[in-house]
């Protein structure tokens, strides 16, 4: 703006300023997105496989067919059926002549897992339950040789994997029960 006598006045030149500046502003704001959106194509490039950086600053490229398949994965269906092998250890102090397992909602304790044999005191033996995704919780009944029972409720298999489970039925009536790494389960049975 000029005044009547052709001079620019204060508020002119202040606001030419304002303009300016504000363009500026607009025009580094556009460049700081871009700069950041530039980043993160290259971070997430990097991490996926479709460029590399090595050493030296060499770039590689990977080309899409040479990347691996992924792992195909079978679901378990509700009804299908899987083994977990157990070992049983008998610390009771006792003789152990019958051992029951039963699903939680099973009418019945079915067969002594023992069949007619005893578990001497500090022996082992190796059982295995077929269970299903949705039988996963068991109940146990071991009978000492003084014909007391000793009863172990809903026991939950969910946290273990067919590499298998030790019980060790103790003296005071409790069971401790440890996940087996996979290795020999005749290690276990043998300790």
């Amino acid at each position: 703006m000029k005044s009547e006598n052709g001079k620019e006045t204060r508020s002119g030149k202040h606001k030419e300023r304002w303009k300016l500046l504000s363009e500026f502003h607009v025009i580094s704001d556009k460049i700081v997105r871009i700069a950041v959106g530039l980043c993160f194509i290259v971070i997430s490039c990097s991490g996926c496989g479709i460029v590399k950086i090595i050493e030296d600053d060499v770039i590689n490229y990977t080309p899409y067919d040479t990347l691996p398949e992924p792992e195909k994965i079978r679901l378990i269906e509700p009804e299908d059926m899987f083994e977990i092998p157990i070992i049983i250890k008998n610390n009771t102090g006792e003789e152990i002549c019958e051992i029951y397992a039963s699903k939680v909602d099973s009418e019945s304790w079915g067969d002594d897992l023992l069949q007619n044999d005893t578990l001497k005191i500090s022996e082992s033996i190796l059982v295995n339950l077929e269970m299903t995704i949705n039988t996963l919780k068991w109940d146990f009944l071991i009978v000492n040789e003084d014909g007391e029972n000793s009863n172990f409720y809903n026991i939950d298999f969910s946290r273990y994997d067919e590499s298998g489970v030790i019980f060790i039925f103790n003296a005071d009536d409790t069971v401790t029960i440890e996940k087996r790494e996979r290795s020999s389960f005749s290690d276990s049975i043998s300790n």
